[in-house]
């Protein structure tokens, strides 16, 4: 039986799919564990571009913490980044919210999917292999290719 926080993809005859196990830390204010309405709808999304572009207070960082847990999990082994627009949001709300994720990724599957988190260089050893590297917008020619 499915826990209170996965969600069900009724477009995909009912199957549970990694898009659809999301998992969300209780928010202390209302004590609502899982995704929003409109974060589902971002995380079941096919589309190849997303763009999350809520209001304040919107879920758009724990929104981006459990898409980059769902990575880790559909692509085991690979690196993935996780970027805020600044260096400061990056280092203290992103990395947090990431945190977060994981811990209630802990409660309902008995273990963290975080190995190590390597500080200096700011990149998160996930089990299983793979690295989620956390950095800053705040210059985009560093995201440009050779």
């Amino acid at each position: 039986m499915p826990s209170a926080n996965t969600a069900v993809d009724e477009s995909r005859g009912g199957r549970l799919t990694t898009r659809s196990r999301i998992v969300y830390p209780p928010d202390p204010k209302t004590h609502f564990a899982g995704p929003l309405p409109h974060q589902l709808e971002f995380h079941r999304s096919d589309a190849h571009y997303r763009l999350l572009r809520w209001g304040v207070r919107g879920g758009k960082t724990f929104a981006g913490a459990a898409e980059a847990l769902c990575a880790w999990a559909e692509f085991p082994g690979q690196q993935g980044l996780m970027f805020a627009p600044t260096y400061r949001m990056a280092e203290t709300v992103q990395k947090r919210a990431f945190y977060n994720v994981c811990r209630a990724f802990k409660l309902i599957n008995g273990f963290s999917p975080i190995r190590r988190y390597w500080a200096g260089l700011k990149i998160f050893s996930m089990v299983g292999g793979g690295e989620i590297h956390v950095c800053s917008a705040d210059d985009p020619d560093k995201f440009r290719g050779n």
